[in-house]
């Protein structure tokens, strides 16, 4: 959350709403206790390539006693610099400019559409982080009251 990029973990195929989505491979190893000494990340926008970072613990740390560090702190420059100039005001003014796009495109063509329609692609910005749970449920609302 430090970049104001929300996540979420899953196992099997990748939900509909994910516009983006992350790729994480650790490789550990033992010497007296396991330890991660390889970890790559890759960043994907509908499966096209956006950023790759890795972590590399040369030699596989040897006798370096930087190898028991945790992962968190191998893996939070290395997510730093994947994830640079992303700050959570960007990543707000970004969300807050998708939402209104949004808005506006649903005016425009609720129209024709039902009320199932239109709760279906209200929960899908949700998920998508786009609105709030607040404005989820506000909206929610007054698409039931209608």
């Amino acid at each position: 959350m430090k970049h104001g990029i929300t996540t979420e973990v899953f196992d099997d195929e990748m939900p509909f709403y994910c516009d983006y989505y992350l790729t994480y491979t650790a490789l550990k190893t033992w010497d007296i206790g396991m330890y991660m000494h390889h970890a790559e990340l890759s960043l994907f926008k509908n499966h096209k390539m956006l950023g790759y970072a890795e972590y590399h613990l040369n030699g596989k740390g040897g006798l370096a006693l930087n190898k028991w560090a945790s992962v968190e702190s191998k893996m939070m420059p290395v997510i730093d610099k994947l994830l640079v100039g992303y700050t959570p005001e960007k990543v707000k003014l970004f969300k807050s400019k998708q939402k209104h796009a949004n808005f506006k495109e649903t005016n425009n063509e609720t129209s024709g559409k039902s009320t199932e329609d239109e709760l279906i692609k209200l929960r899908k910005w949700f998920e998508k982080g786009l609105i709030s749970k607040e404005e989820y449920k506000a909206e929610k609302e007054k698409l039931l009251n209608k």
